[in-house]
């Protein structure tokens, strides 16, 4: 895993999961990767740092049942440190010109069922749960999902409640991590399409 500056201005390579809520908002997401039976899980698992994209969600992130003492936080980002053992470093931030920075220095990502999401992570075989944002869809969002977990290519999570045991499925068993072939990608976006009824 790359060095990687952050928020904080940390150059260390850490063990680290990137979430990811798109441009709305998923609180009920971002709440449940802060919950403390996921930080608990984390931490076991040697996830150091959590960087969430809340998009337009809640700020700072509520941390229940463990302390969050927040370092430096304004509207649009910050970052802090749980009571967790070990204890695990949260960022977060709305919006970035791009995530891909993101996604590429990650362990993990945990994220929408977004097209964009999904084809980033394939690409660059980064490992993917993917929770589909149930207040948005219209059922693509799910079955694109469903489709691309009996592929092999993610590990699907039906909703925010479910996380933890989407999560101890994921340490346990892992999740391949190939990444796309260079021809793959226009496959994908030719299939999302179709999929989507826009050919």
């Amino acid at each position: 895993m790359s060095t990687n500056q952050n928020i904080s201005g940390d150059t260390q390579p850490q063990m680290s999961v990137f979430v990811t809520v798109g441009s709305t908002e998923f609180d009920a997401l971002v709440s449940s990767v802060c919950s403390d039976v996921v930080l608990d899980l984390l931490a076991e698992n040697k996830i150091q740092k959590v960087v969430l994209q809340v998009g337009r969600g809640k700020l700072p992130p509520q941390v229940a049942g463990k302390t969050l003492e927040v370092e430096e936080a304004d509207d649009q980002v910050g970052h802090g440190t749980t009571s967790t053992n070990p204890p695990v470093h949260i960022e977060w931030f709305r919006y970035m010109p791009s995530l891909t920075p993101y996604i590429t220095s990650a362990n993990l990502v945990i994220g929408h069922a977004g097209a964009g999401t999904l084809l980033e992570c394939c690409t660059v075989g980064r490992p993917l749960v993917c929770v589909p944002n149930g207040t948005l869809l219209h059922g693509h969002q799910m079955e694109l999902a469903e489709q691309m977990e009996m592929d092999g290519q993610i590990r699907m999570c039906p909703g925010p409640g479910k996380l933890a045991e989407a999560l101890r499925g994921y340490f346990k068993e892992g999740m391949k991590t190939v990444p796309m072939s260079r021809s793959e990608p226009e496959m994908f976006s030719a299939f999302l399409e179709e999929f989507v009824g826009l050919r």
